[in-house]
């Protein structure tokens, strides 16, 4: 499945979830210093996961089925 397919597939989802209570977010972790960035990342991945869970605590119902980066902001889709 595609980036973009992904995305659409998650907007979808958290419309249904929406009713249920529950929150589905949308997180892009950042250019990540992994093996399949050939290292060469801006954060790294214990850093980036920290700010994922920090994005994920301050987020609320209202903002599910939005696409955030680590930064907590919010990112247009």
């Amino acid at each position: 499945m595609s980036k973009s397919a992904l995305n659409m597939a998650g907007k979808s989802m958290s419309e249904e979830l929406r009713s249920r209570g529950i929150a589905l977010l949308l997180l892009h972790q950042g250019f990540v210093k992994t093996g399949i960035t050939g290292f060469r990342g801006n954060i790294n991945p214990s850093d980036s996961a920290r700010a994922l869970i920090k994005t994920i605590n301050v987020k609320s119902l209202r903002d599910s089925g939005s696409f955030f980066n680590i930064d907590e902001n919010k990112l247009p889709w």
